[in-house]
């Protein structure tokens, strides 16, 4: 913070100021120096994603909001603000819109297991059993790297959702 009053211009001090802050759950601090980030350049993808999870994390939702829209409009698009945008919608419990962030994501940056999971996860609240079963089995199928953990937990859904309405 020091170096940063010294040079309070320089946009590289400011983001690793405000990712410091970030990283050490200090989100009013984050928010702060992500914001001053943003003033120096409003399209700046990072910026906007440290400030928008600070605000989320500090119940400014509408702030968050507007954020995440800035983080996933700016270029370099960054796959982090895809994702985070849609667990921050899921929060909000808008669902669709949280899908279609992880289905850009996907589209933009190829397969990933937390977002194959975040999908069947999200199927599976809306109450869309068969469809959250296709998706584990697809995550099973994969051929993506599982821990065991998540093999047992995936094969676990299969057995449960995938065996729903059978005698």
């Amino acid at each position: 913070e020091k170096a940063q009053l010294l040079w309070k211009n320089n946009l590289d001090l400011i983001m690793k100021t405000a990712s410091l802050h970030f990283l050490q759950g200090q989100y009013a601090k984050s928010y702060y120096f992500a914001g001053k980030a943003l003033q120096l350049n409003s399209k700046n993808s990072e910026a906007a994603l440290y400030a928008a999870i600070s605000a989320a994390k500090m119940g400014k939702q509408e702030e968050a909001r507007q954020l995440f829209e800035i983080a996933i409009k700016a270029r370099p698009q960054i796959p982090e603000a895809l994702f985070n945008y849609a667990l921050f919608l899921k929060k909000q419990k808008e669902f669709d819109k949280a899908m279609t962030m992880y289905q850009r994501h996907e589209q933009n940056f190829g397969p990933s297991l937390d977002v194959r999971l975040a999908i069947a996860g999200l199927c599976e609240i809306q109450g869309k059993a068969s469809e959250a079963c296709t998706k584990y089995e697809e995550i099973s199928n994969s051929g993506l790297r599982m821990d065991k953990q998540t093999k047992r937990v995936v094969q676990r859904k299969i057995r449960t959702l995938c065996n729903q309405g059978e005698d």
